[in-house]
């Protein structure tokens, strides 16, 4: 990863790459063999804008190439508000993808004497995701809490 800042500290910039291999090989009795080789190699660069103390705003993107699935490209905008110096308030978006481990994520299922069908060709799950949030710290019987 490589940072730095441009003109000022009001402006930085991010870069880096990744990669991932995971190497799965899963059994389920005879009748479901999951195996696997998954290989990612990924960059990312982000943009952080914070004019002044209460403002920060940042953009960032993400490109990904998986083996089997191909390219996917994950961008990511966060906006933080400092309501006083000790609360804030948030907003965010970004998309994201994983691979599914069915196996593993519901092991919970395996005790039970359900039939446990499992399609072998399984895409990626893509998501859009989204949200705000509003923080403040506290003081509560000496102790610094966040709500």
């Amino acid at each position: 990863m490589y940072q730095t800042i441009v003109n000022n500290t009001g402006h930085k910039v991010k870069f880096g790459s990744s990669l991932v291999y995971d190497n799965y090989d899963k059994n389920l009795n005879d009748n479901y063999k999951m195996g696997r080789v998954e290989i990612v190699p990924g960059a990312f660069t982000e943009y952080t804008f914070s004019p002044n103390d209460k403002n920060s705003l940042v953009a960032g993107l993400r490109g990904d190439y998986h083996n089997t699935f191909g390219f996917f490209a994950t961008p990511r905008l966060h906006y933080k508000y400092n309501l006083t110096e000790s609360s804030a308030f948030r907003l965010s978006a970004g998309r994201g993808f994983r691979t599914a481990n069915p196996i593993i994520e519901n092991s919970s299922i395996m005790a039970s004497s359900r039939e446990i069908v499992i399609h072998n060709n399984l895409l990626p799950e893509i998501a859009w995701n989204y949200g705000t949030s509003y923080t403040n710290a506290f003081e509560f019987f000496e102790k610094e809490m966040t709500f």
